[in-house]
């Protein structure tokens, strides 16, 4: 019986691992606000979208700026900043629209953090203009540069099986700061799959609990006879 318990105990975990996970969605976009960060859960990942900065020529990503944050309106999040200083009674004055683009201080960049490795399957964006472009860090490293975002690569899709804990978004070119033009656009959605424990792992994790309900059953064997 004990054996039977557990052959179908293997079974089920193996089959379990071998299923593919379904893809989590996440939506960006929402009501008008300002936020260091935004926080989202969806599916049982967790993620945390926070702004950061990045130079181009040598592709070194930094932490934002004290006056950065994340912008969210309808069409997704994008990176509001305060370019010019205030001086006497003046406030502070907004350079750029809220939308990711390049400034004289560095190009704008969303990083989205994950608690927990993923599978990148699509990211989507908002107010995009015909010239506007991205460039892709995965993990901090550069794995894409000035892709073009346009009605057949919006959503942009990974290639299969692109996996990691985080996703840098930026705009490298400044007009967009100064004009209006260039590159200025939001992020929209990305969807995302959840890592499953190799059937390995899963085997491992279901033998050493079968053993120890053996051992349980036993130990109480023994303590009945007694």
């Amino acid at each position: 019986m004990k054996q039977t318990i557990l052959s179908a105990a293997i079974v089920a975990a193996t089959l379990a691992s071998t299923k593919a996970a379904d893809a989590a969605t996440f939506d960006l976009t929402g009501a008008l606000a300002e936020s260091a960060t935004f926080s989202f859960v969806q599916d049982g990942i967790g993620l945390t979208v926070s702004t950061g900065l990045y130079n181009d020529l040598t592709n070194v990503i930094r932490g934002p700026g004290g006056d950065d944050v994340v912008h969210r309106n309808a069409n997704g999040l994008g990176v509001d900043r305060f370019d010019f200083p205030g001086f006497l009674f003046i406030p502070p004055s907004e350079g750029d629209p809220p939308e990711l683009n390049g400034s004289l201080e560095g190009s704008e960049m969303l990083i989205l953090t994950f608690d927990q490795v993923v599978v990148f399957n699509t990211l989507s964006f908002g107010e995009v203009d015909a010239d506007d472009d991205f460039d892709l860090a995965i993990d901090g490293a550069f794995v894409a540069e000035d892709v073009s975002i346009q009605p057949l690569n919006n959503p942009f899709v990974f290639a299969p099986g692109t996996r990691g804990t985080s996703l840098g978004v930026g705009a490298d070119t400044f007009l967009g700061a100064i004009t209006g033009g260039g590159d200025d656009f939001r992020v929209a959605g990305v969807s995302v799959t959840a890592v499953p424990i190799p059937a390995g792992g899963a085997l491992l994790l279901t033998g050493l609990a079968a053993l120890g309900f053996a051992g349980m059953r036993r130990r109480a064997g023994g303590a009945a006879k007694a």
